[in-house]
């Protein structure tokens, strides 16, 4: 019985060891991209955090670009290993070349490389999907749809139109917006069919019941996840694209490869930041002005100092309550950018004077003022300090109201609705106008094929600016656009397009 007692806990604890080895065994690796979370990479693969935590003996959720995870395999996901080819994974898992790249819509022999990761298509997926040319479809659908495409794109607007508060202002701004795109897209030769369904009055569920949504060229989706959710399943099964405007909270763009989500989530806005501010500032001091009390950029700080710890920044951190000795922090040899850890009005009203007096007291001194989207909005209270401080501030929309094509549209705007562009960001109006001049010419002449035309046409927005990249293989799109907005000392104003 003694020695039972003692047996037991190392049988145990062999057996955990097995059962580990076996886990790692049948895993995949995952090599982390630029802005991806350990949240977002769980809901890629629809495994739990903690499962992949465990599996990586990892106690932190942070993760960077680069790091190689292992991932808990269902047996849905396969990683390309060196020297294998797309027709030997067809072989190895008894399909087709053509139902693995149907899988994995940004698949092709031209871009499979080692070290991705691709979804493989179960036999019981293989005998159910169908080729992508309308054969699922009965013979009076693929009529309509052939001449539908002939003559129109059709827009489904699904939102709640009707909602009630400053929500419903920004929504009918939006459609607004669009209404004037559609217009110009029209004068352009364009012909577009609109359908709205207020998803306020009727349920998403009652919406798609009725079946008008199917012959859609385009869905543009509602705020409510479990909206977002029916719609994003019913545009994955249709095969038809789902626009998500608003929210950058979106799972289902990591698994619905016809979903467009265009407000960036906020971890891959920050990461291509980073990228610019370090190509931007490279060899900068750059100093991060704390205010404990104001937590709001802290992952954006912490991020930050991570990649300049990695690419040999000097980076030092000065207290709000400690101001007066920034001044023996800077450099005179070189730059040095400011850059506060919050985007508040009042803490930005709070230290610009101290930056001010250290600029004027030496007309030598190079600096600059670095921060965030929000300051878009400041504008009319600081513009001549933001001139003065030489600013920056990063965005993925702005509207510079001294262009042409900002102008114009804003004119347009206030002759055809007799009022003004709310002053929000992004302006809900904008968004409208870009996203349809954006997409509805794409659709007019590439039709469902226009995916692998993104980012091709011409395109001059009037805030918005789009750069489509898939998240996976087999999800769907982010929208990776981000501008520094520069304020410079001579008075210029600088969209700086960072491609």
């Amino acid at each position: 019985m003694v020695k039972l007692k003692y047996i037991l806990p190392i049988v145990f604890f062999l057996f955990g060891l097995t059962i580990h080895a076996q886990e790692k065994t049948n895993s995949i690796t995952h090599t982390v991209e630029r802005g991806e979370t350990l949240y977002s990479i769980s809901k890629m693969y629809d495994v739990a955090e903690d499962d992949v935590l465990r599996l990586n003996g990892k106690t932190d959720k942070r993760i960077y670009a680069g790091e190689t995870l292992l991932i808990p395999n269902s047996g849905l996901f396969h990683t390309v290993v060196a020297g294998e080819t797309l027709y030997q994974l067809s072989k190895r898992y008894g399909v087709t070349v053509e139902e693995i790249c149907r899988k994995n819509p940004g698949l092709a022999v031209d871009n499979f490389r080692a070290g991705q990761v691709i979804v493989i298509p179960a036999a019981s997926d293989t005998q159910e999907e169908k080729p992508d040319d309308g054969a699922s479809l009965s013979k009076a659908d693929v009529k309509k749809r052939n001449e539908r495409d002939a003559k129109a794109v059709d827009v489904a607007l699904v939102m709640p139109m009707t909602k009630a508060g400053g929500e419903q202002s920004r929504l009918i701004e939006f459609y607004e917006g669009m209404l004037v795109a559609i217009y110009d897209c029209k004068q352009r030769g364009i012909s577009v069919n609109l359908d709205v369904f207020d998803s306020n009055a009727m349920t998403v569920d009652n919406i798609l019941a009725q079946g008008k949504v199917e012959s859609a060229d385009l869905i543009i989706g509602p705020f409510n996840n479990d909206a977002i959710h029916k719609l994003s399943e019913y545009s994955k099964k249709k095969e038809i694209p789902l626009l998500i405007p608003f929210t950058s909270d979106v799972d289902d763009v990591f698994n619905n490869p016809n979903l467009f989500q265009i407000n960036t989530p906020q971890s891959y806005l920050y990461s291509d930041v980073y990228v610019h501010f370090i190509e931007r500032f490279k060899g900068s001091n750059v100093i991060i002005i704390n205010d404990e009390s104001r937590q709001d950029k802290k992952a954006f700080i912490e991020g930050l100092q991570h990649e300049l710890a990695v690419n040999d920044f000097d980076c030092k951190v000065v207290s709000k309550s400690s101001l007066s000795s920034l001044g023996s922090l800077l450099v005179h040899d070189g730059a040095n950018v400011i850059v506060p850890n919050t985007g508040d009005h009042t803490f930005l009203s709070e230290v610009m004077p101290t930056l001010q007096n250290l600029v004027r007291s030496d007309e030598m001194l190079d600096l600059h003022l670095f921060g965030y989207p929000e300051w878009q909005t400041y504008t009319h209270d600081y513009l001549s300090v933001f001139y003065e401080l030489d600013t920056y501030f990063f965005t993925s929309f702005y509207a510079n109201m001294l262009s042409e094509v900002s102008t114009l549209f804003a004119n347009k705007y206030q002759s055809w609705y007799k009022k003004e562009l709310m002053n929000t960001y992004p302006k809900y109006g904008m968004l409208g106008y870009d996203l349809m001049s954006y997409f509805l010419p794409y659709i007019w002449q590439y039709g469902k094929d226009f995916y692998p035309h993104l980012n091709t046409l011409p395109f001059n927005p009037v805030q918005t600016g789009f750069k489509f990249e898939r998240v996976n293989n087999w999800g769907g799109f982010l929208n990776r656009k981000v501008f520094f907005v520069h304020f410079s000392k001579d008075f210029g104003l600088n969209i700086l397009d960072l491609e």
